[in-house]
């Protein structure tokens, strides 16, 4: 059997998420097909390997009976759920710190596709999609040039975000109890607890936290606009992070980031649409401060870990 494709593992996952909620008992292809918006096709392997897994029981109507539900374990790692190009994006970061090219560094276009296993075509196309967000300056003889973040280039990606970012934790916070985005909220609030209590890891893997948080509530939320160039934002302004932060003062701002992020999804999960809202733009004022100018008054924060009261609990 050919090993499953990242589209493929991705919809696995969310067909987990779907039957996680303790409401949820029987399910046929029809129902799990809209569930996860994939084809009937697609469906019917996916119960195949929830078959397999013990998740689910087939009956003799050819609908499907939920026995077991999925844990943290059960999941494809996120790793495993990006497409090439997010990959791409990934390798791409680590590339550039670990090689410590700043503003004005020179990258040549062959030698960048070989390190990234890339063809030439393929590294063309993806240096030229950096250069749209004016992070790249094409030079002569395929090289390219580093630029950085301007403070007028971030003044306009905040205004962006914080245009569609604080209307989506208002949508959020309004979705059915049911909303197979809670059992995502639940389980990316967990990764946010793992990592504050191993905070000497924050300034090393905030950045992919942080991305995966944003991506998801824009995407639970709809905003297409903003998720087509969510990745690309989040790559340059984790890269400008590292060249003009201590590391400290990484420490200090991802602890920050982090309660931000609590914050947020405590006023999601308690419905409350101006809470969160609050919560977001304090959150992107934040990261504007931050890449206004090095952050060296910012202190780590006590943060709060606490479950809030869910009123989806309440009848």
């Amino acid at each position: 059997m050919p090993r499953p494709s990242y589209v493929f593992k991705r919809s696995y996952n969310a067909a987990l998420d779907h039957i996680a909620p303790p409401a949820q008992d029987m399910l046929n292809v029809s129902s799990l097909a809209k569930a996860v918006d994939v084809s009937r096709t697609t469906s019917r392997r996916i119960l195949e390997k929830l078959c397999v897994g013990g998740f689910v029981q087939k009956t003799p109507d050819s609908s499907y009976r939920i026995i077991s539900r999925p844990e943290a374990e059960d999941y494809f790692p996120d790793e495993e759920t990006l497409s090439t190009i997010e990959q791409l994006e990934t390798k791409f970061m680590d590339w550039i710190l670990t090689k410590r090219m700043g503003p004005g560094s020179t990258i040549n276009e062959a030698k960048f596709a070989h390190e990234m296993g890339i063809s030439n075509t393929s590294a063309r196309e993806f240096l030229l999609k950096l250069s749209r967000f004016g992070f790249l300056r094409k030079e002569p003889y395929k090289t390219w040039s580093l630029e950085g973040v301007s403070d007028e280039y971030a003044d306009e990606i905040m205004e962006v975000r914080l245009l569609f970012e604080t209307s989506a934790v208002a949508r959020l916070a309004r979705k059915d109890d049911n909303d197979p985005f809670w059992n995502d909220l639940n389980r990316i609030r967990k990764k946010h607890e793992t990592l504050i209590a191993h905070l000497e890891h924050g300034a090393i893997e905030m950045p992919g936290l942080d991305a995966e948080f944003h991506n998801l509530l824009n995407a639970a939320a709809g905003r297409r606009l903003i998720l087509a160039i969510q990745d690309v934002i989040s790559m340059i302004f984790h890269y400008h992070y590292h060249h003009i932060w201590k590391e400290e003062q990484r420490l200090a701002m991802a602890a920050l980031a982090l309660q931000d992020h609590i914050e947020i999804i405590d006023a999601i999960q308690t419905k409350n649409e101006e809470l969160a809202r609050e919560r977001m733009q304090k959150h992107l004022s934040n990261a504007r401060y931050a890449l206004k100018r090095p952050p060296y008054r910012f202190m780590t924060p006590a943060i709060q870990t606490h479950t809030p009261h869910d009123t989806r609990s309440e009848g």
